[in-house]
């Protein structure tokens, strides 16, 4: 008995691995069953040809991708309105399955390209994940929930031809959804799934049952942040049920690094106590990491400023998991001007206004506008608000604020700084001295991203905030070019060597997702028998 497994991402050779992207595909003899665990897009290599904002055009994306290798090519899953389009037979019932570990775009990025009747496995909150991204991008880039035709020509009510469009291309995806620890088939092999600590809700290890024996499946897995115990029950589980192999993500075991969630609030709120005007760059979609800094802005008196589409996610979880409540009197939505910067300007009317922002983000137009003391309410929108409980003196609402406010107030408010707005925000606030930038996210790990820190540096130069390089604040023997509070999403060297030290020899680990692979069979695991995959090379369990 034999399971046959091949890496098209996550993986490179024995000396250099990659860092995401991961495509892995098993089939199983003596099951008959094929899946393909995630089906990520690969940022190491895929930054090597396109830079954000670029990427294939439709009608090429497959060849583009085919020749590049920037996803796997397995012509059974590969969306139909592609296929069509460069002439290829499309038809019959996919066998191939689909299995997501979490809802990261080097995880489940190349959903987009898979065909709509594919069957695809993701936690329910992972779905919930997936569909507010989609929503918020547009349906054409992010097809993670449904897929939507782009290449189909039908006849007009006049017969002539048209590409389909509305909701005549709009295709549901086959997405069987589960719960924390529910056991559901893959095929014809039964799979259970652990919820496991990383940096946002959905995310899970498994437990395959094939006829090599139990397979486990780590998924992005860490120990520091605030579901630990969750990674402690699945790492129980795989020495329960004696698991034979063991599928390890080895991400950043390459360096120490170190603290918790919790240390991230409190070392960001000794950062930016006493300070003026107070900004943080952090992964857009990381509710871990923005509960971090509503409790340090919380601790400094002050009101954490978040992204329109970062209020979408918190509105849908709205204190699940101990995400901050979208009332809370600590948080509110910046809404800048856009287009014509019409917000707030008493001399258009606000239907004129509603026409800059995108439909989903016209919601927040009508939030109570933020106030300094008493933060009185907008008369038009008291009733929203009647009978909402106290808290500090100030009503629990929902509220907004603009760069007016924050230029006006710079020390009530840290800011939640997405990289392609900070000339702007910075522009209109005109940082004050005594400000502070903190990077909250990790340091660049591509050329494109060295690029990208560089544009920040300058930006910071020209504004008067770069206070030069730091040593980490988190790990002081680690030297950042700037204030850095950050902790991963993954296991550090020593926290990975005490978890292969509780497994015996009966237990094969498989090496994907790591930078440095070889350091699994010469340090982290070298009691144990180690696989390090080669990328596009298959290999046997058996």
């Amino acid at each position: 008995m034999a399971v046959e497994c091949t890496f098209y991402g996550g993986a490179g050779d024995y000396k250099d691995g990659e860092l995401g992207g991961v495509q892995g595909m098993f089939y199983d003899r003596n099951a008959l069953t094929s899946f393909l665990l995630d089906c990520g897009q690969r940022p190491d290599h895929t930054s090597q040809y396109y830079g954000f904002p670029y990427s294939p055009k439709s009608f090429q994306y497959l060849a583009i991708s085919e020749f590049l290798n920037l996803y796997s090519g397995l012509e059974d899953i590969l969306r139909h309105d592609y296929q069509r389009h460069r002439g290829m037979q499309v038809g019959g019932t996919p066998e191939l399955e689909i299995v997501i570990t979490h809802p990261h775009y080097d995880h489940m990025g190349g959903l987009t390209l898979a065909r709509h009747d594919a069957k695809v496995h993701m936690h329910r909150v992972a779905k919930r994940m997936g569909y507010i991204w989609q929503y918020l991008s547009g349906k054409s880039l992010n097809q993670f929930v449904d897929l939507i035709d782009q290449l189909s020509v039908v006849n007009n009510n006049e017969g002539n031809k048209k590409f389909v469009t509305g909701l005549k291309a709009v295709m549901g995806r086959d997405i069987n959804t589960f719960g924390d620890y529910d056991t559901f088939k893959v095929g014809n092999i039964e799979c259970t799934a652990y919820p496991v600590d990383h940096s946002l809700p959905g995310s899970c290890g498994f437990i395959f049952d094939t006829s090599a024996g139990k397979i486990g499946v780590s998924g992005d897995i860490r120990l520091r942040g605030r579901r630990r115990a969750e990674t402690e029950r699945f790492i129980d589980a795989l020495l329960e049920q004696k698991v034979r192999y063991l599928f390890w993500e080895g991400s950043l075991l390459h360096f120490d690094h170190n603290g918790t969630e919790d240390d991230v609030a409190m070392k960001v709120a000794e950062l930016v106590r006493g300070r003026t005007f107070a900004s943080v760059a952090m992964p857009p979609r990381d509710l871990d990491r923005l509960t971090s800094m509503h409790m340090a802005a919380k601790a400094t008196g002050r009101t954490l400023c978040v992204t329109p589409a970062q209020m979408v996610y918190l509105k849908e979880f709205d204190g699940e998991y101990g995400y901050p409540l979208i009332d809370d009197p600590n948080i509110a939505v910046l809404l800048p001007r856009k287009r014509k910067g019409l917000l707030d300007r008493e001399d258009f009317p606000d239907d004129m206004a509603e026409s800059d922002y995108y439909y989903w983000e016209r919601q927040f137009l009508r939030w109570q506008r933020w106030s300094e003391g008493a933060k009185k309410s907008d008369p038009r929108q008291m009733k929203l608000f009647e009978g909402l409980e106290m808290e500090g003196g100030n009503k629990k609402c929902r509220q907004r604020v603009t760069l007016e406010d924050i230029s006006k107030y710079p020390d009530k408010f840290l800011v939640l700084m997405p990289f392609n707005n900070m000339i702007e925000i910075f522009e209109e606030v005109r940082p004050p001295a005594n400000s502070i930038f903190i990077r909250s996210h990790p340091g660049p790990w591509t050329k494109e991203m060295e690029i990208q820190e560089d544009r920040q540096i300058n930006i910071l130069k020209r504004f008067g905030m770069y206070e030069g390089p730091q040593p980490d604040h988190l790990t002081p023997s680690i030297v950042q070019r700037m204030h850095q509070v950050h902790i991963t999403g993954h296991l550090n060297r020593r926290e990975n060597r005490e978890v292969f030290s509780r497994f015996g020899k009966e237990t094969t680990i498989v090496v994907y997702h790591a930078m440095h692979p070889n350091d699994f069979p010469e340090d982290v695991a070298k009691h144990l028998n180690v696989i390090v995959p080669n990328i596009g090379e298959q290999f046997l369990l058996e």
